[in-house]
């Protein structure tokens, strides 16, 4: 099983996080 953890931020001073498994 694969488990991909995405972190982006935004540059509004938010984190957005997607995790695909």
């Amino acid at each position: 099983r694969l488990a991909l953890f995405v972190i982006k931020d935004d540059g509004l001073g938010g984190i957005q996080i997607c995790i695909i498994s």
